[in-house]
């Protein structure tokens, strides 16, 4: 007899960028109904409200709180890769992070794939707000998919600067001893000759909301230009990690062959 399938989810939360999303997408997630759940919350400064922390455990989350930079992505490499080595490694981890949505009805479709593999589409409205009801209808807008590996795209409101290329391809869903990168659930390592991939799957990305502006200063690879017009033509004075952010790109090499 064949080992039931068993489908884990996992996430690193940042507290501070995504707490509006919170209520749609732990029910969008929660409605999968994966075997287990995972968050890894975070805030640079760790100060993680218990109600926050509550609020996910009831839900049904294992929850752990992290602290410290974000690190292009170094922060939830590691956490995640840990949480992946904790699992079986023939079982499934389903990886969002927390703006990403998707339609995909994950048990059937790995009931006869190896991996899923999709390709972010940015959803957005006509200027930065917060979120306050289904993302999907309040951010109706979305991108062309053309299935870039490599993609600036921008809403319309925010092409006076040049934005960098970033990654736009993502792993949904592998076994948990495969070889992925987790840094940005980018791409696998290696992988089996013989699995079967289901390919090119929508990853809904709602980034381009009120929160991204301080969100987009702890990327390495958004210049002092993007954070000017995102934040409308004046960065606060008064956030001095945004000062310090600011200051440390004009050392950066923020080429598209340097983003991760």
């Amino acid at each position: 007899m064949k080992n039931p399938l068993k489908i884990h989810f996992a996430c690193l939360f940042g507290v501070e960028y995504e707490i509006d999303l919170m209520p749609f997408w732990t029910k969008h997630w929660l409605d999968k109904k994966f075997d287990s759940y995972k968050v890894y919350l975070h805030k640079e400064d760790g100060k993680i409200g218990r109600e926050i922390q509550q609020e996910f455990r009831d839900l049904g989350f294992s929850v752990e709180c992290l602290d410290g930079p974000h690190s292009n992505g170094n922060l939830r490499r590691v956490a995640l890769g840990y949480y992946a080595g904790t699992l079986p490694p023939r079982d499934f981890l389903v990886l969002a992070d927390a703006d990403e949505f998707c339609k995909i009805d994950f048990r059937p479709a790995l009931q006869e794939y190896d991996l899923i593999t999709g390709f972010m589409v940015d959803r957005y409205t006509s200027r930065l707000e917060g979120c306050y009801c289904d993302p999907f209808e309040q951010y109706p807008e979305e991108e062309p998919f053309t299935k870039e590996i490599l993609k600036n795209f921008t809403p319309p409101y925010l092409r006076q600067s040049e934005w960098p290329y970033t990654r736009r391809t993502k792993i949904l869903a592998a076994r948990a001893g495969d070889d992925s990168t987790y840094a940005g659930s980018h791409c696998m390592k290696s992988l089996d000759a013989r699995a079967k991939i289901l390919e090119d799957q929508k990853v809904y990305h709602f980034a381009w909301r009120e929160s991204a502006k301080r969100k987009l200063a702890v990327k390495s690879y958004y210049d002092a230009d993007n954070l000017s017009e995102i934040y409308g033509g004046e960065l606060p004075a008064d956030d001095l990690y945004i000062a310090t952010q600011v200051r440390d790109m004009e050392c950066l090499d923020l080429s598209p062959a340097g983003v991760v």
